[in-house]
């Protein structure tokens, strides 16, 4: 009976891989599906900085008003996209299509390819920063650094949009406490 439990335990000791903490972070976010990012850019032409807040409550997203953008919450149901914008008289309006995706921040894959624990090595002399590792290469971003907390991450790189560098960071929180709930059309 001792053997049998010696064996037992040391094959759970050596099946059992614990998760990299990104890795643990990204299981969190897409099991809740539930989170608040603030996002700051600056180096913007003729705006230098902008700082909003996106609410993401499983299949709903809201972006709030902005410069380039007005505030609109975008749905998606199975393979279909909704959004959900104001009309000329500001009442909501419903309507599907392809063009919400030019207001996704970064698409899944990009996403998948930002938060794989892989391409980051822990900063030396921390605990909780990881930089993106010299051979790896994204395609819209450098320079990627990311900060673990208990309930939040950080992450800041340089992003290029339409040909512009742009310092950015990135605070998701709230994971589990958001809500957000899509307007009344007309």
């Amino acid at each position: 009976v001792a053997l049998v439990l010696c064996i037992a335990i040391a094959l759970v000791a050596i099946l059992y891989k614990p998760m990299h903490p990104i890795e643990k972070f990204a299981f969190k976010l897409m099991r809740k599906q539930n989170f608040e990012m603030q996002v700051s850019l600056s180096g913007i032409p003729l705006f230098g900085s902008v700082a909003f807040v996106v609410e993401m409550d499983g299949n709903v997203t809201h972006i709030p008003d902005l410069y380039f953008v007005e505030e609109c919450y975008v749905e998606k149901v199975g393979d279909e996209t909704y959004n959900y914008n104001k009309d000329e008289n500001g009442k909501w309006v419903k309507t599907k299509g392809e063009n919400a995706s030019d207001l996704e921040l970064l698409d899944e894959d990009a996403l998948k390819k930002l938060i794989d624990h892989n391409n980051y090595e822990l900063v030396e002399g921390t605990e909780n920063v990881y930089r993106q590792k010299d051979s790896v290469q994204f395609e819209s971003f450098k320079g990627v650094t990311i900060t673990l907390e208990k309930d939040s991450c950080t992450i800041e790189m340089i992003a290029y949009m339409e040909g512009m560098a742009l310092e950015t960071q990135i605070v998701i929180s709230k994971i589990g406490q958001v809500n957000v709930t899509l307007p009344k059309v007309a």
